[in-house]
């Protein structure tokens, strides 16, 4: 028996990542326009300061959710762009409960009502060409 180590499938199965996820992650990578590298530099980084390298050695047992892990970059580059624009950290200056959702394909992003009007009206108060797209992205996932 041969293996194509090109072949997705071969990838999916030994990171135990489902097409959709590939696919969705793919999608918000584009989005950002992040490279390749720069894909696999926030995976990296995320094992690193998670320890969860264990997720890679035994991929059966559990899975990486890179949709999460990437939504979870975004969310801190975007909280640092807002608070070096506003002064306001969209964390720590609220109730601190805006996170993604951690569920692989679904990862919508949570926060108090309350605090999402008032991080809405922040973002909003930021120039238009002053606005990455992560935090484009953080005011859209916010509706």
């Amino acid at each position: 028996m041969t293996t194509n180590f090109d072949d997705k499938d071969f990838l999916f199965s030994l990171l135990n990542i489902c097409y959709g996820d590939y696919e969705i992650f793919k999608k918000i990578a584009i989005e950002m326009e992040y490279s390749e590298d720069k894909v696999a530099e926030i995976i990296t980084d995320y094992l690193e300061e998670t320890e969860q390298y264990t997720l890679l050695l035994d991929p059966h047992e559990s899975s990486l959710d890179i949709i999460n892990i990437l939504n979870d970059h975004i969310l801190q580059t975007a909280r640092n762009q807002i608070e070096e624009l506003t002064g306001k950290d969209i964390i720590n200056d609220y109730s601190g409960s805006i996170y993604y959702f951690a569920n692989y394909i679904d990862c919508p992003l949570c926060c108090d009502n309350n605090d999402k009007e008032k991080i809405k009206k922040l973002i909003k108060k930021i120039k238009l060409e002053d606005r990455t797209k992560e935090i484009n992205k953080i005011l859209e996932d916010l509706d």
